[in-house]
């Protein structure tokens, strides 16, 4: 019985994770050391559920998980990339770049629900098996 609370405490945390991280992964390169030590939590969970994921050969919400994880930190470099410095000025890129914001925004939300339904169904499934 201790292990089917175990695993709604998990799935718990996981899905509080996905909300500090949906929350923090906005189009804009994280300046305070607070939310990119949130970034950088949030992005180790979710790439350790992910894993987990893995290992139980569901490699399709593996897939998203993955995806999600590695996402803004790939939109912070495509960032450095095509402004040429880590010091931006973000009104002169969304100005230049706003096409590259909307498609991140954009698979950021989706990849945010993909996995939200991944961790719901998980934790319905540890609910009904756990109780």
């Amino acid at each position: 019985m201790n292990s089917g609370y175990s695993l709604i405490v998990y799935n718990v945390i996981r899905l509080v994770t996905l909300y500090l991280f949906t929350v923090n992964a906005y189009a804009s390169l994280p300046t305070d050391t607070t939310r990119l030590l949130i970034l950088f939590f949030t992005t180790g969970i979710i790439m350790f559920s992910g894993y987990r994921l893995h290992k139980q050969n569901r490699y399709f919400p593996t897939m998203f998980t993955w995806s999600l994880g590695a996402l803004p930190w790939a939109f912070f470099l495509e960032m450095r990339l095509l402004y040429g410095s880590f010091e931006i000025d973000m009104v002169k890129y969304v100005d230049k770049y706003s096409y590259s914001i909307a498609v991140y925004n954009s698979f950021r939300y989706v990849l945010s629900l993909f996995v939200c339904y991944v961790i719901l169904k998980d934790l319905y499934h540890s609910i009904k098996n756990g109780l």
